[in-house]
């Protein structure tokens, strides 16, 4: 459990972040922090286990194929050229270049259980994938401009990326395609394996093609598919189709003999990022990180005699420290975010509106009394160091009565240093006047044009 705070405190999805990781641009290859990432292998279990991805189909072709139709998406012929071009859709596509589809049953889900055993890997680290690259992946190792075209994708655009080990060894792919701005599907693979999941459907129907078993079943809004061929597990969701064309035709082409399918590409990371996590035991010992000793209190919180400190550092993303003493049920938290990668903190509250952070203007439970247009920032506040002040504090303060919890107020806000360091405070049975001076030791010189020593 000495990682679960932490880990929370990191992991914040949005449903417009949903929406991003859906939407993510194909671009050029770089390495990237883990929060899109991170949120896509949570995003993917949330969409799977509430049943999210509900978007509009796609128009569906006016014509028909022996699979049902296309479900508005077009097929390219082979050569991309001729009477069938780029384009035609799959009902023009002369039928005798067309291999027999595989036959597959899609019950309905019964439910969705959900397994967490896997968290956040210490170390890991992720990149964005170019189309190349993801082309690639579809044409079992080999260049080839255009998707192929029995997968009855056309030219959908793609995006994807690939999550390492802190080794550089690939642990998962994710590929997502989408068809004039609506989501088609996402497709989770990786080496060796089905990819981990943290949704398991409970009623899927299994089915062998070309010696492969395939787990398939419809959940609500979509086509899944589970399968393991020729050295790469998947995972699969089709959404907004009209029909089972598309999960076919992938199922078709990843199962041929030689393999539609290759991560071979992608097994070890052309650069891996340094990092290092360290555990504290104390204060002092914590302090001794030169980095972070500016923002940490010289002593603790009076009376709170059990400390954990834990540093994570991963160059290119983040370098984070975390520190937190407890009495009984009582605890206070600092996390301190020094600058490192892109920049992850860019909206901060005005302190001449106080309706944007003060709990003593509102009544418990927030959801129905704080107005909607402040209600992303309320829950915890971003100040600029150089507007702090015990009032600021002490307007962050309110009280639980809770049995058998800890007594006293409770507090949670961020305070954004002028060099972008981060410093995020939460309190629970410490009064205002500590919390105060445990803020204002950190300020320091902070001010409009200049930083911290």
């Amino acid at each position: 459990m000495k990682y679960y705070n932490m880990y929370m405190d990191r992991q914040v999805i949005s449903q417009g972040k949903h929406r991003e990781l859906l939407e993510l641009p194909a671009g050029r290859r770089r390495q990237s922090g883990r929060p899109w990432m991170g949120a896509a292998a949570l995003a993917a279990c949330a969409l799977l286990a509430v049943g999210i991805w509900r978007f509009a189909a796609p128009a569906q072709s006016t014509g028909g194929s022996a699979a049902g139709g296309t479900g508005g998406i077009e097929a390219v012929a082979p050569g991309g050229g001729g009477t069938n071009g780029p384009g035609v859709p799959l009902e023009a596509v002369d039928p005798s270049t067309l291999p027999a589809m595989p036959a597959i049953q899609y019950p309905d889900a019964t439910r969705v259980e959900m397994d967490m055993a896997r968290m956040r890997m210490e170390g890991s680290f992720q990149v964005e994938l170019s189309r190349e690259e993801l082309l690639k992946i579809l044409w079992n190792g080999e260049d080839k401009p255009e998707i192929p075209w029995m997968l009855s994708w056309g030219d959908c655009d793609l995006g994807g990326g690939a999550l390492y080990r802190s080794d550089g060894s690939l642990v998962e792919v994710y590929l997502w395609g989408r068809l004039e701005d609506t989501p088609a599907f996402s497709i989770t693979l990786a080496p060796g394996e089905v990819p981990f999941n943290c949704g398991i459907f409970s009623g899927a129907a299994r089915s062998e093609i070309r010696g492969v078993e395939v787990a398939s079943c419809k959940y609500d809004g979509g086509y899944y598919l589970e399968l393991l061929a020729n050295g790469v597990g998947v995972r699969a969701s089709f959404v907004g189709v009209a029909d089972s064309l598309l999960p076919d035709a992938f199922v078709n082409w990843g199962t041929y003999e030689d393999g539609g399918l290759s991560l071979d590409h992608l097994l070890t990371a052309e650069h891996v990022p340094e990092w290092r996590s360290e555990e504290f035991s104390s204060l002092a010992q914590t302090r001794g990180e030169e980095k972070f000793a500016p923002y940490l209190p010289t002593v603790g919180p009076a009376n709170f005699s059990e400390f954990h400190g834990h540093l994570t550092y991963q160059e290119g993303y983040e370098h984070t420290l975390y520190a937190r003493w407890r009495r009984g049920y009582s605890e206070v938290s600092i996390s301190i975010y020094l600058p490192e990668g892109e920049p992850r903190w860019d909206t901060t509250v005005d302190v001449g509106n106080p309706a944007s952070y003060d709990t003593g203007l509102y009544e418990l439970p927030w959801g129905s009394s704080v107005p909607k247009e402040y209600f992303d920032t309320f829950q915890n506040p971003v100040f600029r160091a150089e507007d702090m002040s015990r009032e600021v504090v002490e307007a962050r303060a309110y009280t639980v009565e809770d049995r058998g919890d800890a007594d006293g107020p409770r507090m949670g806000f961020s305070v954004l240093h002028p060099d972008g360091t981060l410093v995020k405070y939460s309190a629970k049975g410490l009064e205002v006047g500590p919390m105060w001076a445990l803020v204002e030791e950190s300020l320091g010189d902070a001010t409009p044009d200049g930083g911290n020593p």
